[in-house]
């Protein structure tokens, strides 16, 4: 019983931990490049930015809400911000705390 709990325990945390690393925030992206995540406007900028590069893909996944009402994008379209970003240095750069 105690290895069938184990189980199912792991399944659980791989789905949940695939299922985390598929979706992210415009708060998040935000966070893991070191752009301030208190104030509104890097947020809106980053969250207009993924909503397009969702917009101009639509036989992919798009967004979708949690139950706050937050959009949370799929992970490629994070993955073609962060080219972006590391391509234009100057995206957001008034922005940048480290």
């Amino acid at each position: 019983k105690s290895e069938m709990n184990l189980q199912i325990y792991n399944a659980c945390s791989a789905i949940r931990k695939e299922y985390e690393e598929a979706w992210m925030t415009a708060r998040e992206w935000c966070y893991k490049h070191g752009l301030p995540t208190s104030t509104d406007q890097p947020k809106w900028k980053v969250s207009a930015r993924l909503y397009n590069i969702c917009e101009s893909y639509p036989d992919r996944v798009q967004w979708r809400r949690k139950a706050s009402g937050v959009l949370m994008f799929p992970k490629w379209a994070c993955d073609i911000l962060d080219k972006v970003y590391e391509e234009d240095q100057t995206f957001l750069r008034e922005y940048r705390t480290t």
